[in-house]
Parts: structure tokens; C-alpha cells; sequence
């Protein structure tokens, strides 16, 4: 169990879900670090947050979790800064499309966001959590992670990896007390779609 004042960490942290999402942390008393590739929207989101709840504490890092090296050096030093219990995975992607229709760049841009991503952002967090034999991951999937549907090829793709990866990382990092949560909505007003 993670203490309520622990600091969550959010990729995807200026927009839908993962707003919403720091929006409920920072309603719960705990500090947040909102994560995404533009400052523009992450600084909106800051203030949005701030001007909801008196007190919180929020932090930004532009950050694109497609670039691993970046994501190497910035998120370490992040974390460094201001560790985090909490890593919620959330950034992503989705153009839809058949299969025949989306050229293949698509696939490795879903792939690299929605899936790579979070592997990189896992990998620099994951020595934080495990030294501190606490903490969680929560990898923000998508029902179509575990149902194929039409018109989503390369998004689907991209999730069912994610939930794979999910699944095999919750029984690596048990007994060392991490823990590993996937979370799989299903169609959401979001910016993104």
C-alpha cells in the first residue's frame, strides 16, 4: 500500500485520462509529476490542477517516451529530484485504420509510444521502486489490448504488447514488492480520439 502523500509520476499527464488522473491524485494529497512531449499543455494542466485544488503540488517534465535516450537521462534525473512511488504509464497514441490503409510507420509510431514507451519509462523507475522495496507501476492499456477491434490494427497491437509485458512484469517484481497494475478502458472521450 502506498502512502497517500506518496508522489505520483504520469506520462501522458496533460491531457484526458492521464489529467484526469493527476487530478485525482493531487485531490488526494498527493504531489504530482506530470510528464509530456509539448510545455504548452503541460503548463495548462499545471494550472488547471492548481486552480482546482488549493495546495497541490505539481511539477512538470516535457518529456517525449518515444526517445529513450532522452527518457534515460531526463527521467533519471527526475526521479533523482523527486522520487516517485507511483509510475502511471499512460502516454499513447491511436490512429485508426485497416490494416491495408495504414502505412508502416504507423505501426512503429503506436509501437514506440504505446509500448516502448513504457518499457523506457519502467526500466529508469524500476531501480527507485525496487531499492525501496515498494511502489507501483500502472500500465494504462485499452480494452482493445485484449479484444482485437476492427479498424484498430495498429493500436490493438500496441496494447496487447503492453498487456503482455504487464502480466510478465507483475510476476518478475512481486517478490520484490513491487507492484504492477494494468488498466484497460474501454472507448474514451479523450483528446486523443
Amino acid at each position: 500500500m502506498l502512502a497517500h502523500d506518496a508522489r505520483a509520476l504520469i506520462t501522458g499527464g496533460s491531457l484526458g485520462i492521464g489529467l484526469a488522473l493527476a487530478q485525482q491524485c493531487a485531490r488526494e494529497g498527493r504531489p504530482v509529476t506530470l510528464v509530456a512531449r509539448r510545455r504548452g499543455p503541460l503548463e495548462d494542466a499545471r494550472r488547471a490542477i492548481l486552480a482546482q485544488t488549493s495546495g497541490a503540488q505539481v511539477d512538470v517534465l516535457e518529456l517525449d517516451v518515444s526517445d529513450e535516450a532522452h527518457v534515460q537521462a531526463a527521467l533519471s534525473a527526475e526521479l533523482e529530484a523527486r522520487p516517485a512511488a507511483l509510475i502511471i504509464n499512460n502516454a499513447g497514441v491511436s490512429r485508426p485504420g485497416r490494416f491495408t490503409e495504414l502505412a508502416p510507420s504507423e505501426f512503429r509510431r503506436h509501437m514506440d509510444i504505446n509500448f516502448h514507451g513504457a518499457v523506457a519509462v519502467t526500466r529508469v523507475a524500476l531501480p527507485h521502486l525496487i531499492a525501496a522495496r515498494s511502489g507501483h507501476v500502472v500500465n494504462v492499456g485499452s480494452m482493445a489490448g485484449a479484444i482485437g477491434i476492427y479498424g484498430l490494427t495498429a493500436y490493438a497491437a500496441s496494447k496487447f504488447a503492453l498487456h503482455g509485458f504487464s502480466e510478465c512484469l507483475r510476476a518478475e517484481l512481486a517478490p520484490l514488492g513491487v507492484g504492477v497494475s494494468l488498466v484497460l478502458p474501454p472507448e474514451t472521450d479523450t483528446p486523443m480520439l
